[in-house]
C-alpha cells in the first residue's frame, strides 16, 4: 500500500479522535441544571402510589402519555430526607400538597436533540407538615425507552455515594479502556514508518476510545460530574456512529484490505449518517432516537463486514497460529458481549446500563490484542533497526566511512529513471596511490586514501553525497543546481585542506587530488553523458598536475 494511502486512513482515524474530543468538551462545559445535593436514614419509595383514576399504580408504567401519580406522607417520613430518583427521557414535575417544590425540563440545546438521556433527582419538602406527594410525569419519547427507578426518601449525600459506588466497578472499565486507547494512539501518531502496522495501533487506540466514550454514557458518572445529561445523551449518539470505523479499519488493516470497496463504504456511511443525523435534527426536528434504525442498520452491515474480513482470513490461513488465537478471542469477546446487550435492550426491554457487558468485552479486546499490538510493534522495531544497520553496512565502505560504489549505483539508477532534477557530476581521483603502495606498502596507502577521503567529504558533503566507487576513485552527487559557483566553494576549501594537509604533516608522498565537473539535466536524459565527461575533465586536470 502507497505512503499517501496509509496517511489518508490515518488523518480519518485522527480526525476521530478529534472531533470524539470536541464532544467531550461540550460535555464537559454545557449545564443543563443546577443540582442540590445537601445531607439530609432511607427507604425505599416505589410503592403505594396512585395514578389520577385512584387506583394502584407503579411509577415505571409511565411512557406513551402524561401520567400524574400521588402518595400520601407524614411529616415524620420526609423528615431530614430527600425524594430521590432517576429518571430517563421524562420530564417531572413535583408537587407537595398541591404546591410545586420542583420541576424538571430542560432546555436541551437544538444540537443535542429532543432528549436529555438519563439524570438523577433531589427534591427537598417542607418540613414538619403531612401531606400529598404529587408526581407529574411527561414522557419526551412515547415507546418504552423512558422511566422512574431507584425510587427512594433518603438523605441526599448517601443516595449519590450509593449511585457512585454502584457504577464505580463499570467506570473504572472504561477509564483503563479510555487510557489505553490514548496511549496506543500517541504511540501511533509519533511512529515513523511503521506503514500499516501504524493504521493498525492508531485504529485500535481509537476504537478503545471511542467505545469507553460510548459505554461510560451508560455509568451515569458523566451526567453527575459534568450536571449535562443532554450533552452525554448527545455524546451516546455520536460514539455508536463512530464506532464501526476504527473497527472495520483495525481489520481491513490486518488482513490487508484496506483499500478493498467495503471498507471505503464504511468510511463514507459513517459520514454520510452523521451528517443525517445532525442536518435532520436540526433542520426538521427529528429526534437522533428516531432514526436509531438508520445507525443499527449500519452497525449490523459493519458488522457483517468484520465477520467477513474474520471469516475468510482464518479460511485462507492468511494468519500464523499465534496471531489467530489473539484475533479469534478477541473477536469472540466482542461479538459475544455485545449480542448479549442487544437481546437484553431489544428482547428483554432492558433500560438498564445497555452496554453492561460489552464493555468487559471491550476490556479483554483492548488486552489481547492490545498486547499483540505491543508485541508486534516492539518486532518490528528490533527489525527495522536491524534492518538499518545492514543497509548501512551493506552501503558504507568500510575503510572512509562514506558511500560506497552500491550505494552510488542506485543513486545513479534513480537518477537515470527521474522525469526532472538537475545538479552536479563531480569525479574525483587521488594522484600516486600505487606510488605510495609500491614504496611504502598498502598501510601507507591505505592512510593515504583515508585522508583523501576525509578532505573530499569535509569539502564537498555540505553540498552533496559523497561516495568511493573505486580504489582511488570518488564520486559527489550535488542535486538541486547546476549552477558550478556551488562546485567552485567546494574546489577552494578542498584545494586549501589539501595545502593544509601537506604543509603541517610529514607525509612520504603529497597529497594531490584531481578532479572534474560536468552538469546533467534528469529531463535531458544525459545521466551517462555527463559521467563521461566529468570523467574526461578529471583526467586532463590529473595529466596537468603531472606535467
Amino acid at each position: 500500500m502507497s505512503n499517501k494511502s496509509l496517511n489518508r486512513y490515518i488523518f480519518i482515524l485522527i480526525t476521530i479522535a478529534v472531533m470524539m474530543a470536541l464532544v467531550v468538551v461540550a460535555v464537559f462545559t454545557y449545564k443543563d441544571n443546577a443540582r442540590d445535593f445537601r445531607p439530609s436514614n432511607g427507604e425505599s419509595f416505589s410503592d403505594g402510589w396512585v395514578n389520577e383514576s385512584g387506583k394502584e399504580a407503579k411509577l415505571s408504567a409511565i411512557y406513551g402519555a402524561e401520567h400524574s401519580f400521588s402518595k400520601n406522607v407524614t411529616a415524620e417520613e420526609v423528615y431530614g430526607r430527600f425524594l430521590c430518583f432517576k429518571s430517563k427521557n421524562v420530564n417531572v414535575r413535583v408537587s407537595f400538597n398541591d404546591e410545586e417544590v420542583y420541576n424538571f425540563k430542560p432546555e436541551v440545546p437544538k444540537l443535542y436533540g429532543n432528549a436529555y438521556g438519563m439524570s438523577y433527582h433531589v427534591v427537598d419538602f417542607p418540613e414538619g407538615v403531612d401531606g400529598t406527594i404529587r408526581i407529574d410525569t411527561s414522557p419526551i419519547y412515547k415507546d418504552s425507552k423512558v422511566y422512574l427507578r431507584n425510587i427512594r426518601l433518603e438523605r441526599s449525600d448517601i443516595y449519590m455515594v450509593n449511585v457512585i459506588k454502584g457504577n464505580m466497578v463499570s467506570f473504572v472499565v472504561c477509564v483503563i479502556l479510555f487510557f489505553a486507547g490514548l496511549c496506543l494512539t500517541i504511540g501511533a501518531a509519533v511512529l515513523r514508518g511503521a506503514g500499516k502496522r501504524q493504521v493498525e495501533m492508531l485504529s485500535m487506540g481509537v476504537f478503545s476510545q471511542v467505545a469507553a466514550g460510548w459505554t461510560v454514557t451508560e455509568t451515569m458518572m458523566l451526567q453527575i460530574v459534568t450536571d449535562n445529561p443532554s450533552g452525554v445523551h448527545f455524546l451516546n449518539y455520536m460514539m455508536l456512529i463512530f464506532l464501526s470505523i476504527p473497527a472495520v479499519m483495525f481489520l481491513a488493516s490486518l488482513t490487508d484490505r484496506l483499500n478493498k470497496p467495503p471498507v471505503i463504504i464504511v468510511i463514507v456511511c459513517g459520514a454520510i449518517l452523521l451528517v443525517v443525523n445532525i442536518v435532520v435534527n436540526y433542520v426538521a426536528s427529528i429526534d437522533y432516537h428516531s432514526l436509531l434504525t438508520l445507525t443499527h442498520i449500519y452497525l449490523t452491515g459493519s458488522i457483517s463486514v468484520c465477520v467477513y474480513y474474520i471469516a475468510t482470513s482464518f479460511t485462507k490461513e492468511q494468519f500464523k497460529v499465534g496471531e489467530y488465537r489473539v484475533l479469534l478471542l478477541a473477536f469472540i469477546s466482542i461479538v459475544t458481549t455485545a449480542a448479549i446487550d442487544v437481546f437484553r435492550y431489544v428482547f428483554m426491554k432492558s433500560n438498564s446500563d445497555t452496554a453492561m457487558f460489552f464493555r468487559f468485552g471491550m476490556l479483554m479486546f483492548v488486552l489481547s490484542v492490545g498486547m499483540y499490538e505491543i508485541y508486534e510493534l516492539m518486532r518490528y522495531t528490533r527489525y527495522q533497526s536491524e534492518a538499518r544497520i545492514m543497509y548501512r553496512l551493506a552501503h558504507t565502505d568500510s575503510l572512509t566511512g562514506i558511500y560506497n560504489r552500491t550505494a552510488f549505483s542506485e543513486k545513479e539508477e534513480e537518477l537515470t529513471e527521474a522525469a526532472e532534477g538537475k545538479g552536479l557530476f563531480v569525479l574525483l581521483d587521488i594522484n600516486n596511490l600505487k606510488v605510495v603502495n609500491d614504496s611504502y606498502g598498502h598501510e601507507e596507502g591505505d592512510k593515504h586514501i583515508i585522508n583523501g577521503a576525509r578532505i573530499i567529504n569535509d569539502s564537498f558533503s555540505p553540498f552533496g553525497t559523497c561516495y568511493r566507487i573505486g580504489g582511488d576513485e570518488f564520486f559527489v552527487v550535488i542535486e538541486g543546481s547546476d549552477d558550478l559557483d556551488v562546485f567552485n566553494m567546494a574546489l577552494s576549501h578542498m584545494l586549501n585542506l589539501v595545502d593544509d594537509y601537506n604543509d603541517n604533516d610529514t607525509h612520504p608522498v603529497p597529497l594531490q587530488i584531481a578532479y572534474g565537473c560536468e552538469a546533467y539535466d534528469c529531463s535531458k536524459k544525459n545521466i551517462n553523458y555527463a559521467q563521461k565527461e566529468a570523467d574526461k575533465k578529471m583526467y586532463e586536470c590529473k595529466k596537468a598536475m603531472k606535467n
